[in-house]
């Protein structure tokens, strides 16, 4: 997760960190949330197929019992943000994944917002993961029920430390901020991800909707 630029300007590296892209297809859309990771510990760079792995094993162990068999996860790419030509890595292995709640998908813009919060306060050190593939029978009215936000919620907590076997490198989920008072910051700001907070207000992304986006 980061704040999202207001234009097309080069952005500059983030030391350490790994941003990996979930894409995913849903209703004939494509579907992309990003997550921000850092290696645990000091010293060390990033390893973008190492991310990228994790974070389709975090998804099929936490997350994909909760998402309608209408949406996919379809493909992660994970890129190393310590230059602005890091390393990268699309990792395909074992996808596509639909998700095996078995209730018919709510329309492609219905999205459960989960927030990445950290230790400190304002817009530049917080995250939002905008998850489409609600099932029906998972909400009512413009609230995902509780007995379904539960699992999420817990799911989403997996995220924020991503370890592997031993001997490897462990990963923590971070925010990072290109920007602050509206203007593009030199070396941007990283910050650990300690709670997801999950309200069960749902949102919506209408470029999700055929014919607003790819």
């Amino acid at each position: 997760m980061s704040q999202v630029p207001p234009n097309l300007l080069r952005l500059p590296p983030v030391e350490g960190v790994t941003k990996v892209v979930l894409q995913g297809e849903y209703f004939g859309q494509l579907i992309q949330n990003s997550l921000h990771y850092r290696r645990v510990g000091s010293g060390g760079a990033p390893e973008p197929m190492a991310a990228a792995s994790r974070v389709i094993t975090w998804w099929d162990a936490n997350i994909k019992a909760n998402v309608s068999a209408d949406y996919k996860l379809t493909q992660v790419l994970a890129t190393d943000l310590s230059a602005n030509s890091g390393p990268g890595s699309a990792s395909q292995a074992g996808l596509p994944k639909p998700g095996t709640q078995g209730s018919a998908g709510l329309p492609g813009n219905v999205a459960m917002v989960a927030s990445f919060r950290t230790n400190l306060r304002g817009r530049s050190y917080r995250g939002r993961f905008y998850m489409a593939g609600i099932g029906e029978i998972m909400a009512t009215g413009n609230q995902i029920l509780e007995a379904f936000a539960a699992p999420l919620r817990t799911g989403f907590t997996a995220a924020l430390t991503l370890n592997g076997p031993t001997g490897e490198p462990a990963f923590e989920l971070v925010v990072v901020s290109y920007f602050g008072d509206k203007s593009l910051r030199t070396v941007p700001v990283v910050t650990k991800v300690t709670q997801v907070v999950i309200d069960g207000n749902l949102d919506s992304q209408r470029r999700r909707l055929t014919g607003r986006g790819r």
